[in-house]
């Protein structure tokens, strides 16, 4: 008797064999890049380029000069990934899951993390033009007191 396989069993194993190296790269983010996953995230992976989302606009340069070493952090966990290159996006401020607004300083442990304070966003309230808001909050994040 001849056993066959239905389309949704081969798509399934075609695609964990191809591309799921890909997904499994943005779940073990942490595991391949070490301490950098405190200041940039994968977006995405795809053309033979993987796309980092970068939380500190000063680290970008850092991080562009520093792509081949990144790279071959993740080529040694995936080698699938061997040829690709880096692109970064800047996308400010790195979320909390309870939506406060986290970003580490610069060369600091998870301990130094410096948030909004109830009067510092009181303040930010009474500003009435909303980039100009934004532009006072990143500041004030950025500022390490």
């Amino acid at each position: 008797m001849n056993s066959y396989q239905t389309l949704g069993t081969l798509l399934v194993d075609y695609f964990a064999k191809t591309a799921g190296w890909k997904q499994n790269i943005m779940i073990d983010w942490v595991k391949v890049v070490g301490r950098l996953s405190e200041y940039m995230s994968c977006e995405r992976i795809d053309n033979k380029f993987i796309y980092a989302r970068v939380y500190d606009y000063h680290l970008m340069q850092e991080l562009f000069y520093m792509r081949s070493e990144i790279v071959a952090s993740i080529a040694r966990h995936y080698p699938q990934v061997s040829g690709y290159d880096m692109r970064f996006n800047f996308i400010g401020i790195k979320k909390d899951p309870i939506g406060s607004s986290i970003i580490p300083a610069i060369g600091s442990s998870n301990k130094e993390q410096r948030t909004i304070r109830a009067k510092e966003k009181e303040a930010l309230d009474c500003v009435e033009d909303r980039e100009l808001q934004e532009c006072l909050k990143n500041f004030l994040i950025k500022c390490v007191l």
